[in-house]
């Protein structure tokens, strides 16, 4: 994390490392579902700051 970068791209930074730990931690199928969700929700956040036109996921379609 830079201080200069703006806020949401410091909070879509830290959710995807706090689900990447989780996954890499867990052996339990429902935390493993809840730190995808996350990990998707932080990227999900960059990419509306970034406008960079993310596309769904092919196993989430009505997820965006």
């Amino acid at each position: 994390m830079s201080a200069g970068d703006p806020q949401w791209l410091n909070i879509a930074r830290e959710l995807r490392a706090i689900a990447q730990t989780g996954l890499t931690f867990t052996a339990d199928r429902f935390d493993r579902q809840r730190y995808e969700r996350v990990r998707e929700t932080g990227c999900v956040d960059a990419g509306a700051g970034s406008a960079c036109g993310l596309r769904r996921h092919p196993r989430h379609p009505a997820r965006g």
